[in-house]
Formats: C-alpha cells, structure tokens, sequence
C-alpha cells in the first residue's frame, strides 16, 4: 500500500468510516496475529482475544494517531499492550468463529504427514514459547517469528536496539535450554 493510500485511509478512519480502518489494518491482520499466537504461547483463543481488543482500541482511538511511528508500528504497540493488559486479567474465552482462525496455505507436492509433522512442530515451539519469560517471548515473536528489525522491535518496545539484541541472545539461550529439556516434543 502506497503512504499517499495509507495517508487517504488514515483520514477516512478517522473521520469514523469502519471501512478506510478495515483497509488499513486487512495486511497486517495475519501479521498481528502471529505475533499475538508467540505472546500467549501458542493459545489460539488467547490470540483472537488480544488482537479483537487491539483491533477495537485502535479504531475507538485513532483519532490519536500521531503519525510518529508507521501505522503498523502504531498497530503492533497496541497489540502488545492488550496482551499485557490480558495476561493481568485474563478473560474467559469461548471457541474461535473459523473466521478469525488464520488459513494455513499446503504447500503444493507435499503430503499430509509432511504437512502434519510440521505443523505439529510448529504447535511445540509456540508450548516451549510460552515456557519463556514474557519479555523473551515478545523479542523472539518480533524479531525471529515476524522478522522485523532491530531497529523496528526497538521502537515497538521502547527500548534499544542494544537492549533488543540482548533480549534476543538471552531469549535464544533459554529457548534452546528448553529444546535440550523437552527433546522429546521434536520427535
């Protein structure tokens, strides 16, 4: 999406139209997601909850969007702060509408124990994400799950890059620990 788009949406939402806002945020749906799945550990419910909020807070307080970080920025700060507001308190949850479940695209030419075996890898790592600390959780979710930069990570969390890449190194240490303790989820 081009800034002069974003720029136009940006207006609209804030002028109330629901949506210019659903535009805007549609290609970071998957993104902010993920990112939500690594923060609650891999609890689906959790993840839809978090991002819900998210989603409702950034709409009620767009008109506070100040433009001093990208949209997106704007939009993954959010996201963290719900979770953080979520893991205080948490909510009761009910069962996920299939509509809010992310689509897992098959890979052509591969079968379906491929495809299970990996997705059942996938479901470990986000269990042995949630044995993390909170904080190793968030730098790992952002920098090694949704690849964004130092740089970027840094700005979501408020912190430095040098604090993130510390963050990371001691987050990676724990998360291979893990794996040498639960070798047994990888086989």
């Amino acid at each position: 999406m081009t800034v002069e788009r974003t720029n136009e949406l940006l207006k609209r939402a804030v002028a109330g139209d629901v949506r210019a806002f659903e535009e805007l945020v549609k290609d970071h749906k998957q993104g902010l997601y993920s990112f939500a799945l690594g923060l609650t550990g891999g609890d689906h419910a959790a993840a839809a909850d978090v991002l819900q909020e998210a989603f409702l807070k950034a709409f009620l307080n767009i008109s506070r969007f100040r433009g001093e970080c990208s949209f997106m920025t704007w939009l993954w700060r959010i996201t963290r702060n719900e979770f953080v507001d979520y893991r205080v308190s948490p909510k009761t949850s009910g069962n996920l509408p299939l509509d809010d479940i992310p689509e897992k695209e098959l890979t052509k030419g591969r079968d379906f124990d491929e495809t299970l075996a990996e997705e059942q890898r996938r479901e470990q790592l986000h269990r042995m994400l949630g044995m993390l600390s909170a904080e190793h959780r968030e730098v790992i979710a952002l920098v090694d799950l949704q690849e964004l930069r130092y740089d970027e990570a840094a700005a979501l969390l408020g912190v430095s890059e040098s604090a993130i890449k510390s963050r990371l190194f001691r987050a990676r240490e724990n998360l291979f620990k893990l794996a040498l303790e639960h070798k047994k989820l990888f086989r």
